[in-house]
């Protein structure tokens, strides 16, 4: 492994495929992986940074608030999935910045 080196903000710890295809083994696996970051998440730029640490980012996708990888961009799941929404998550961090997506309908990805 010499001469090796992965840059740990961006490699997803676990990298699953989209939620509605997960086995109950691995939705507890992605529960627990994520859902202590948005429990103990004080704003929205500690929420991001966590998530950046194990390699995922916030989006808005298809009008959903999700879970991403950061280096793909790929769906992981959405808050919801994890037992949340943005409509708490705004009432406990603040009002997110979200940038449109022209590309995509009902799109946009988080400032912070």
């Amino acid at each position: 492994m010499s001469g090796m080196s992965t840059n740990v903000s961006q490699t997803p710890v676990f990298s699953p495929p989209v939620s509605e295809s997960y086995d109950c083994e691995t939705a507890a696996l992605v529960r627990a992986c994520l859902c202590p970051l948005f429990d103990g998440a004080t704003s929205w730029k500690v929420l991001a940074e966590g998530l950046a640490t194990r390699g995922y980012g916030l989006a808005i996708r298809d009008g959903r608030l999700v879970v991403k990888e950061a280096a793909s961009g790929r769906r992981i799941c959405s808050v919801r999935y994890l037992g949340t929404n943005l409509r708490e998550l705004s009432g406990r961090l603040g009002r997110p910045m979200v940038l449109a997506r022209r590309d995509r309908a009902a799109a946009g990805e988080f400032l912070v």
